[in-house]
């Protein structure tokens, strides 16, 4: 555990672990720990349910990059996580 502030967080690589422990390593082809959790589910289709589960909230839509894609963030267990997804549709997808 490290201290902020006063407040204990998990490590990243601890968070991650029950990340994976949740969803099944099996579903997430990449996963980086920097200032934050990354993931790249191997199905970006299944990005956006990765997300859901680990009550990520916050999409925010990349259009403009090579490969488009939706980025789903939030905190999970006091860590920063971002989920790579493939780009929402705007008909019938959660805003």
């Amino acid at each position: 555990m490290q201290a902020d502030a006063g407040y204990d967080r998990p490590a990243a690589d601890d968070v991650l672990e029950q990340i994976l422990a949740v969803l099944g390593p099996e579903r997430i082809a990449r996963a980086t720990v920097a200032w934050a959790i990354l993931l790249e589910s191997r199905n970006l289709h299944d990005g956006e349910q990765i997300a859901r589960e680990l009550a990520l909230d916050h999409a925010v839509d990349h259009t403009r990059q090579g490969r488009e894609a939706t980025v789903w963030s939030g905190t999970y267990m006091g860590v920063d996580v971002q989920v790579q997804a493939a780009l929402r549709s705007t008909a019938g997808s959660a805003q």
